[in-house]
């Protein structure tokens, strides 16, 4: 992972390298996520002034390097755990085996 970068010399199209969070540590966007002018501006408007990006070449896979399997075990993964606290409820279930499948699907 390269140094943070000041936000205001990312161009458009880079890739963040790790997730952007808030100063109460909520997550704005997630490691990943392609920054589009658009993105740019809204982080800015919320404080940040960092930001972490992937160096060139690098784009390919999330999670820093990792095949891209690996990134989505690990996403699988944090999904069981944020249902795991959630109520077992018809709904929350219905919720959590749709985003199970989304994330299966986008296995190589």
């Amino acid at each position: 992972m390269d140094s943070p970068v000041p936000i205001d010399k990312v161009p458009p199209g880079s890739i963040l390298d790790a997730a952007v969070l808030d100063a109460r540590g909520n997550v704005l966007v997630g490691e990943g996520r392609v920054l589009t002018e658009e993105w740019l501006k809204r982080l800015q408007g919320r404080g940040i002034t960092h930001v972490r990006i992937r160096a060139a070449g690098s784009a390919a896979s999330p999670g820093g390097g990792q095949a891209p399997e690996a990134g989505i075990d690990k996403r699988l993964q944090r999904l069981d755990a944020m249902f795991a606290k959630a109520p077992q409820e018809p709904l929350m279930l219905a919720l959590a085996a749709a985003a199970r499948q989304v994330l299966s699907e986008r296995r190589p």
